[in-house]
């Protein structure tokens, strides 16, 4: 008698640049997570910033995480839900305010072998921001997470 392997827990990850903002899109936000079951929804370009309070921007049974522009330009800015009970955490050390990214480990108990965590970085990068200083800043966040 053979036994099926247990599943592996990968998460579903949902990525939406807004171009308009959130507010006024959060309802259909929240059927869409629903609807598929999303465990991270990372939103790209939702024009938050520090006047719009954090109760308009709650998803029930998720967690949000902002990074809004702190220099008062309009457009961009991050938001990230994740699912409650998700084993997802930010990793706060690997924040650079010059860059507009997120980074999150996640970790479910069912891994693919040799795989202990996955990284996650939500990145909006402006169509006129360096290139090569968003590139040094990525692969040196990876790099210091790894080791």
């Amino acid at each position: 008698m053979s036994t099926l392997p247990k599943p592996i827990s990968l998460p579903v990850i949902w990525l939406a640049n807004l171009r308009g903002g959130i507010v006024n899109k959060l309802d259909e936000i929240a059927s869409i997570l629903l609807a598929n079951n999303v465990h991270i929804a990372a939103i790209t370009e939702s024009w938050l910033h520090q006047g719009i309070d954090s109760q308009l921007t709650q998803i029930s049974g998720y967690v949000s995480h902002r990074q809004d522009r702190p220099d008062g330009r309009s457009g961009g800015s991050i938001i990230v839900f994740v699912k409650g009970s998700l084993p997802c955490v930010p990793v706060p050390w690997l924040h650079n305010s010059s860059f507009e990214v997120m980074w999150f480990s996640f970790r479910a108990s069912r891994m693919p072998r040799g795989v202990t965590h996955l990284l996650v970085g939500v990145v909006y990068h402006p169509p006129a921001a360096n290139n090569f200083a968003m590139n040094e800043y990525l692969v040196s966040s990876i790099d210091e997470f790894l080791y």
